[in-house]
């Protein structure tokens, strides 16, 4: 067993289980990997398929023979500095920036004193991937692991809760915490990869509402293209569970416009409805 493994192993699943109410799927089964000054790494969650992975490191940072924890989102470099440019313009904090000759605009501080004079949020911009977008435990107030876990919870839903506005969009306003979950599992499941990828090989590449084909009107860059939809309603998926689903009869595929408009109407289930009002207004 790696130094500290155990330790992060429970943190770990503590994170998970704070952040799992919220939507966010956990990794099962993740394996522990080797750090690079004697600690430990694991992949912790899944945020959506196109933003980085949610991890949790712990290993001897910031300049110090004491391990530390780091929370955060890791990922190619595109990825991370999509994600710093967005939590800039959104006004959700401003991170520090790292590189791989220290920190940008450093003062004679320790490092540990730049860190949590940032609240321990930290850019990590290196020349190769991956790259980090994270917290330091430094920057957090705690006084047991459980607290520790919570805080880098509250860094973590804070910049998924910010950059996630456009997911909840078809939401009514007064949405309640309980809806605006299950909304958000019903996105992630739409944007699984492997089930989308299931849903084209079984349905097809045609919108099953209007008969968009991209293909024909594309061309070559249409070719395959279309989205999966999640046909089991926001009401019915469970709380506490696992969400299992089958590509059969669970998903269609749907041309970019139906995909909105079948969820702006409020039963992601009713394609026929949605048939009849295209119809009626090519009729119109």
């Amino acid at each position: 067993m790696r130094p500290g493994e155990q330790q992060l192993t429970q943190v770990v699943k503590l994170l998970q289980d704070r952040l799992s109410p919220s939507g966010i799927i956990p990794i099962k089964n993740q394996q522990v990997r080797k750090a690079p000054e004697d600690g430990c790494h694991m992949k912790a969650a899944i945020w959506t398929q196109d933003r980085p992975t949610i991890s949790v490191w712990y290993d001897k940072w910031l300049d110090t023979e004491d391990r530390h924890f780091w929370f955060g989102f890791e990922g190619s470099k595109a990825q991370i500095r999509t994600l710093y440019d967005d939590i800039t313009s959104k006004s959700v904090f401003v991170p520090i920036i790292y590189t791989n000759s220290g920190f940008k605009n450093s003062t004679k501080q320790s490092t540990v004193e730049i860190v949590r004079g940032h609240n321990g949020f930290v850019y990590e911009n290196y020349g190769a991937p991956p790259n980090y977008l994270g917290v330091y435990d430094v920057g957090l107030r705690f006084t047991s692991e459980r607290e520790l876990v919570a805080e880098a919870a509250k860094f973590i839903l804070r910049v998924i809760n910010r950059l996630g506005d456009s997911d909840e969009a078809d939401l009514p306003p007064n949405a309640t915490v309980e809806e605006r979950r299950k909304y958000r599992i019903h996105k992630q499941i739409e944007r699984n990869p492997a089930a989308a990828s299931l849903a084209k090989e079984f349905h097809g590449t045609v919108c099953q509402v209007c008969g968009f084909d991209f293909k024909s009107v594309y061309g070559k860059i249409g070719t395959g293209f279309i989205e999966a939809h999640h046909l089991r309603p926001i009401a019915q998926l469970p709380k506490g569970e696992v969400v299992s689903y089958n590509v059969k009869k669970d998903f269609s595929v749907l041309c970019s416009n139906c995909h909105s408009m079948i969820h702006k109407r409020g039963n992601p289930a009713d394609l026929e409805g949605l048939r009849r009002i295209v119809s009626a207004h090519k009729k119109a």
